[in-house]
């Protein structure tokens, strides 16, 4: 359901390597929030956790790439969230619908 979601609005963004960190870093959390939700069997979990280590590292590989796993002046202090990137504002994607 939220992989059908996020591709339903995925026009709604602005494309580029800091929405592609933006979109990774959201799923992480979505996928996070559910394994420490405690409400999955085990099987689930188990294969959560390898969706999870993807998502970690794809979002690693983008910082990386765009310069902010270093310490310098482009380094955000805080990353910009997905909805940072919103074209249309109507579209909403929020973690509680999904546990």
């Amino acid at each position: 359901m939220l992989i059908s979601d996020v591709i339903q609005s995925i026009d709604s963004y602005q494309r580029g390597m800091q929405t592609e960190h933006a979109l990774f870093d959201t799923l992480y959390s979505f996928v996070n929030r559910a394994i420490e939700s405690n409400k999955l069997p085990t099987a689930h979990r188990i294969e959560l956790k390898s969706i999870e280590a993807e998502l970690v590292g794809r979002v690693a590989m983008l910082r990386f790439s765009l310069g902010w796993m270093v310490n310098s002046d482009k380094q955000p202090t805080k990353y910009p969230t997905l909805d940072s990137f919103k074209i249309k504002p109507e579209i909403k994607l929020n973690p509680g619908n999904y546990l």
